[in-house]
């Protein structure tokens, strides 16, 4: 069976909007361009993959079509539009390249927790998923052992357990460099930095025994979620929280 016709199997129970969205990608053969090699008897692994992730993509939308419906119905005609063909294109586009499988039930969730949004716009969401890109499961993981929500999750600390020797301060120094989290020696360096300069001010204007306030650096560093951490776990975890997660 092609794959037109294994997702024509897989949204035929579809109804509502999610059906109207559904029947423009498998009815009008809009899969068999966005999946290179279609027909061929002999398909890449590459093509397999992307194959595999369009049908998973699929099927969670068509098993959680009564909760996206109802916000769906909720949209004004416009507002339903947009979610429903420009950025169901969007979010396809990273459906069919991600590598781990996984992490198309987070794709999934952004998409649907995308409809409760008043006010977003294609770069915001472009970044949600760029950044979703570039992590791994474990990656995730790790993010969501810092918010509040997720600390006592033992299915997530077991996940974490398989971490390698220094495998957790390669991933606490990469969720760093992507926004997610922040460092707490860092803070540190830079109020260092700030505090000498208010103290060659003061030597500067003769000003008598000046204070150096410093903060000692130590060799481990601790991490915590940055507001954009914070948002994008929520944005891509089951339910979107209007309501900021304190730590």
């Amino acid at each position: 069976m092609d794959i037109t016709n294994k997702l024509k199997e897989i949204t035929e129970p579809a109804v509502g909007p999610v059906m109207d969205m559904l029947s423009g990608l498998v009815l009008d053969g809009v899969a068999g361009a966005i999946v290179p090699g279609v027909g061929n008897l002999i398909l890449s692994y590459k093509q397999q993959r992307t194959e595999k992730n369009l049908e998973m993509f699929i099927s969670q939308i068509v098993a959680r079509q009564n909760e996206f419906n109802e916000r769906l119905n909720r949209l004004d005609p416009d507002r339903l539009q947009k979610i429903t063909n420009h950025y169901f294109g969007i979010v396809t586009d990273y459906v069919l390249a991600v590598r781990q499988k996984d992490k198309i039930n987070f794709i999934v969730n952004g998409y649907i927790n995308l409809s409760d949004f008043q006010e977003f716009n294609d770069d915001a969401v472009i970044m949600y998923y760029d950044t979703l890109d570039q992590l791994t499961m474990v990656d995730i993981a790790v993010l969501k052992s810092h918010h509040i929500n997720y600390r006592g999750d033992s299915a997530n600390r077991e996940f974490l357990e398989q971490l390698m020797r220094g495998q957790q301060r390669l991933i606490n120094e990469k969720l760093e460099r992507l926004g997610l989290f922040s460092s707490e020696n860092q803070r540190k360096m830079d109020e260092n930095v700030k505090n000498i300069g208010v103290y060659l001010q003061e030597v500067q204007k003769g000003k008598k025994n000046p204070n150096l306030k410093y903060s000692k650096v130590w060799g481990s560093d601790s991490y915590r979620l940055t507001d954009y951490g914070r948002k994008f776990l929520e944005f891509f975890m089951n339910e979107y929280q209007s309501e900021e997660v304190q730590e």
